[in-house]
């Protein structure tokens, strides 16, 4: 392991390995679909004695293996969960047990030089059968189709989930391939729980800190785009554009704005536009702080179009009216504070402090939100911008 998280508050351990690159937009599916073959892979393990025990008699031991982005860096994540293994009386069960198996469940079956045929075909039906499942939600699929407008062209330019179109191109041997491409890529392992003096730390990470890694490059589009897709409900999505990132002061005022406007169960969205004029059957709005933007989504019929639009406007207009900063700045100081009580936010924050150095720290966060003003506020509100209305279906009758 590179890096020790100590902690004795809870009664499992984590051992994690992070894989990064930069973004191409074009290689998400390829990288999703390396995900589901490595979770699999390492299900075969070779040797069945190893294997068995695992499957019988190892102690909630989970493995998984995921992308992730942050910023224009995309993450693969090895992860292997149990129960610490001082609360198990089973000498088999111990730390460097869990050591060598997290180890050895990172390497893939292979078959001469490429992947298992069987193995492929198998995470391919699975991630297949989970992209057809997100296809048919039209909620997401309009929510994905206006970021990909917006950023259309940059970086940005992808789907976190991948496609079917590029899933089916994708032979077992261009997977493998892919897979050696990747094998020298910047790469960090921790472990974390109370596992001083249990394990030992032998630092050969690879990964050096990130800086300048934010969307900041946009597409030109029209202020409004109609998607006459064929759906009965009408999805709307509105995208203001924030020009402020996570290093910035007022990044927290935007966190606060973001929760007023449609970010909680009392927000003036939900308040203005549903409660008060019955123009949605759901709105809310979520703040992406690397993407410096802030989306507005709500499903309404569409001949509400243009009453939702104006009520989403005066929702906006009079977002800083009878609101109590104080108790705003205390739950979202509670929320910051409760991630203590989680074993995976030990080891989230202190990877994100260690490296991505364009971030502020869990401490910071706490001091820069308990200094918010109302002058904040208005700033932070005066530099954000409708950028793009995006209109997907509702032109389908009963």
């Amino acid at each position: 392991m590179d890096y020790l998280v100590q902690t004795d508050k809870f009664h499992k351990v984590i051992l994690r390995k992070y894989s990064l690159r930069k973004i191409i937009p074009q290689d998400q599916t390829i990288r999703n679909l390396l995900c589901y073959y490595l979770s699999l892979a390492c299900q075969k393990y070779p040797k069945n004695d190893i294997f068995e025990y695992v499957q019988n008699k190892a102690y909630d031991l989970r493995y998984d293996v995921a992308v992730s982005t942050i910023g224009s860096y995309s993450v693969l994540k090895y992860t292997l969960q149990g129960v610490d293994p001082k609360y198990i009386n089973d000498e088999e069960y111990s730390y460097s047990f869990l050591e060598e198996f997290f180890y050895d469940c990172q390497k893939p079956v292979i078959i001469n030089n490429n992947f298992d045929l069987k193995l492929f075909k198998k995470a391919k039906e699975i991630y297949r059968s989970n992209l057809l499942y997100l296809s048919e939600n039209e909620s997401k699929k309009s929510f994905n189709l206006a970021i990909k407008t917006y950023f259309k062209g940059t970086i940005r330019d992808f789907d976190n989930d991948g496609d079917l179109s590029t899933l089916k191109k994708i032979s077992c041997k261009m997977l493998y391939k892919y897979y050696l491409s990747i094998i020298n890529d910047e790469e960090v392992s921790y472990v974390v729980g109370d596992v001083l003096n249990h394990l030992s730390i032998e630092n050969k990470a690879t990964l050096t800190a990130k800086y300048d890694y934010f969307f900041k490059d946009r597409n030109k589009v029209s202020p409004l785009i109609i998607d006459n897709a064929q759906t009965k409900q009408c999805y709307l999505q509105i995208i203001y554009d924030v020009n402020i990132y996570p290093n910035q002061r007022l990044f927290y005022a935007v966190e606060i704005i973001n929760y007023i406007f449609g970010g909680s169960s009392n927000s003036k969205l939900f308040d203005i536009v549903r409660e008060k004029n019955g123009l949605c059957y759901n709105i809310g709005s979520i703040h992406f702080g690397s993407s410096a933007i802030m989306i507005v989504s709500a499903i309404i019929d569409k001949k509400n179009l243009d009453k939702a639009i104006l009520k989403i406007d005066e929702a906006f207009n009079n977002l800083l009216i009878d609101i109590d900063l104080d108790q705003i700045k205390k739950y979202l100081l509670l929320e910051r504070k409760g991630r203590k009580d989680y074993l995976i936010a030990y080891l989230n924050d202190d990877f994100m402090v260690r490296y991505f150095k364009d971030n502020m720290t869990p401490q910071q966060d706490i001091q820069i939100i308990s200094s918010i003003t109302m002058d904040d506020l208005k700033l932070a509100l005066s530099k954000i911008k409708k950028a793009l209305v995006y209109v997907y279906g509702g032109d389908k009758n009963d």
